[in-house]
C-alpha cells in the first residue's frame, strides 16, 4: 500500500468539519487508490461501517462501542496510508 503525499493529504483534510466529510472522504480515498484492490476493500469496509453507525445503531451502549471500534480500526488505517491528523 503507497502512502499518501503530502498534497492528498492536505485534499483529504480539507473534507474535516464539511457536509458529508467522511463519505467525501472516503469517495476521495477510492479515488486515489483505485488500483490498489486491497486498500480499496478496506475503504469500502470502513465507510460501510461509518454508514451502519450512522444509520442502525440508536441503542446505548451499543453506539459507543461501535463507534469506538469504528475510530480504532480508522486510526490503524489512517497509520498504514501515511495520514496524519
Amino acid at each position: 500500500m503507497e502512502k499518501l503525499t503530502n498534497s492528498q493529504i492536505q485534499t483529504l483534510k480539507a473534507f474535516k468539519n464539511t457536509k458529508d466529510g467522511p463519505y467525501k472522504f472516503f469517495d476521495e480515498l477510492e479515488r486515489i487508490y483505485t488500483n490498489d484492490k486491497e486498500t480499496i476493500e478496506k475503504i469500502q469496509k470502513l465507510k460501510e461501517m461509518r454508514k451502519l453507525i450512522e444509520t442502525e445503531i440508536d441503542s446505548w451502549p451499543a453506539y459507543s462501542k461501535s463507534i469506538q471500534m469504528y475510530y480504532d480500526y480508522m486510526d490503524k488505517f489512517r497509520k498504514e496510508i501515511g495520514y496524519e491528523m
